[in-house]
């Protein structure tokens, strides 16, 4: 499945970094309040405490960004900041301790830390929670078309610069009719094993997920045609070795395709893989085909049987 934690490490914007220009506010405030404490006859002067108001600006602005590991650590700063001041007066400037002034924003800061730290949090998980409904299928929770777009995209670029690539296109052979004979909660039932079978068997380091329909998508960087081949067979193979909900059986038609040079588009390499999987279905279902490399899909019009080359794999064989 499209997992949390690998969703927001792929995704800009979900790395709660603090920017820089946080950094720089949050050392300007507390650089301000602690050398507000030279300014004043007394660290609990009205315009002196409104100062030290400035050592809560930290908190703010770590717990957005970075939750409750953000305020804990502007706590801790604020805390050390607030020790090194006081040590400082007594040490240098001969002013005692304002122990209920210190006891006072000490609480404060905690509360402060505290609370901001527990909305951001909270605003963090709505926000990657909204995030992964937009890119997770809401069936089988694979990685939706849009990621399968962007994956392909930065893969694509990768193979142009030399790296193999290979798509594998897996479509159900005649869901309409298991829809038909047991129903549609029956026929996403299905879709939703079929999805944890191909996700179990896609590496880290690849994307899977729903292209459509009842049509699915592996995005396999750094394999060759026969590499791709064999995790398109065993994914089939699991398929229809598979029991689903409701008591029936499903097979898979599978194309697999793998850049070459005439792939100038995106475009090229996926409607190869298509073609080579509409190939899979005119000969009966259950098997993988592989289109041929060096011949574009589009250079001669449909692709005859003849031309490509099938591959009903038995073996299952770990790539």
């Amino acid at each position: 499945m499209l997992s949390r934690q690998l969703f927001e490490a792929q995704l800009p914007g979900l790395d709660n970094t603090v920017p820089p220009r946080a950094l720089a506010i949050s050392l300007l405030a507390l650089s301000v309040a602690g050398l507000s404490g030279f300014a004043f006859e007394t660290p609990v002067a009205e315009i002196g405490a409104l100062v030290w108001l400035l050592a809560l600006i930290p908190p703010f602005l770590f717990a957005y960004y970075k939750g409750w590991a953000g305020a804990a650590a502007a706590l801790a700063a604020g805390m050390a900041l607030f020790i090194l001041v006081e040590v400082v007066f007594v040490a240098y400037a001969g002013r005692e301790i304002a122990w209920p002034f210190i006891a006072l924003t000490t609480v404060t800061m905690i509360l402060v830390s505290l609370g901001a730290g527990a909305l951001s949090e909270s605003l963090l998980r709505q926000r990657a929670q909204a995030l992964y409904l937009a890119y997770a299928d809401p069936l089988t929770g694979l990685p939706n078309r849009r990621v399968l777009g962007f994956a392909l995209q930065k893969f694509f670029a990768a193979a142009q610069r030399g790296r193999p690539l290979s798509l594998v296109m897996l479509d159900v052979d005649d869901f309409r009719e298991y829809n038909e004979r047991f129903g549609h909660q029956a026929g996403d039932e299905a879709l939703r094993a079929i999805g944890d079978i191909l996700d179990r068997n896609t590496r880290l380091m690849n994307v899977s997920g729903r292209f459509g329909g009842d049509e699915f998508l592996a995005i396999i960087p750094g394999e060759t045609e026969a590499g791709a081949t064999l995790f398109a067979s065993r994914v089939r193979e699991a398929v229809e070795a598979t029991r689903m909900p409701h008591g029936g059986y499903c097979t898979l038609s599978v194309g697999v395709a793998s850049y070459a040079e005439w792939n100038r588009r995106q475009r090229d390499l996926l409607d190869a893989a298509d073609e080579a999987l509409y190939a899979a279905k005119r000969r009966g279902g259950n098997q993988t085909v592989t289109l041929p490399r060096r011949q574009p899909a589009a250079a001669s019009g449909p692709l005859a049987p003849s031309d490509l080359v099938a591959n009903v794999s038995a073996s299952r064989v770990a790539l």
